[in-house]
């Protein structure tokens, strides 16, 4: 994008950098700093429909913004809302299994 000067995918590497690098290392290291968290079937529904719901969500983002494509906003929307659940799962993990560690 920097030699290139085309932004037009700008969003789609925000999202793959917050959602799929920062997010991703947070959550591990919570599961580091908690064991007891990582030792649950909430963080399998958490990881796999993350890792599902970030490609649909980027590669929609890909179409939709980067190439104009009007039907990928379904994508982005399927892919959002699976992220934001597994998020969720997430916390409800962590927040369910909270104890001294």
């Amino acid at each position: 994008m920097g030699l290139s000067r085309n932004h037009a995918l700008g969003t789609v590497h925000s999202h793959i950098i917050l959602l799929g690098w920062a997010t991703m290392a947070i959550t591990g290291l919570v599961y580091i700093a908690r064991p007891s968290c990582e030792e649950t079937k909430l963080t399998i529904l958490y990881f796999w429909p993350h890792n599902i719901g970030l490609p649909i969500m980027v590669f929609g983002l890909a179409l939709y913004y980067g190439y104009g494509n009007e039907p990928a906003e379904k994508a982005v929307g399927i892919g959002s809302i699976i992220v934001i659940l597994a998020l969720l799962v997430f916390a409800i993990g962590i927040f369910k299994n909270l104890k001294g560690d």
